[in-house]
């Protein structure tokens, strides 16, 4: 059976196609374990519009120490959705 990741083009980096975004939920605890555990290359920032407060979620996500934050903000997407 084809894989999804068994194709090169798909392959972001490691081994497993996803990404985990914060949609909505950017706790400083959370996703910086998530930073740590799966890597930075494998996470986004997201917003759960409309239903989230967007000017509420930015200063939220703007809080959090990340190793990174180019890549969480919009690295990591460009190279997702090949921007």
């Amino acid at each position: 059976a084809h894989r999804y990741h068994d194709n090169p083009k798909n392959r972001l980096s490691g081994t497993a196609p996803f990404i985990i975004t914060s949609s909505g939920h950017n706790w400083d605890p959370a996703v910086r374990f998530v930073e740590e555990v799966v890597g930075e290359d494998r996470l986004m920032f997201a917003i759960d519009y409309p239903y989230a407060n967007c000017n509420q979620q930015v200063a939220q996500a703007a809080a959090i120490e990340l190793a990174n934050p180019k890549k969480f903000y919009h690295l990591n997407a460009k190279k997702v959705f090949k921007l």
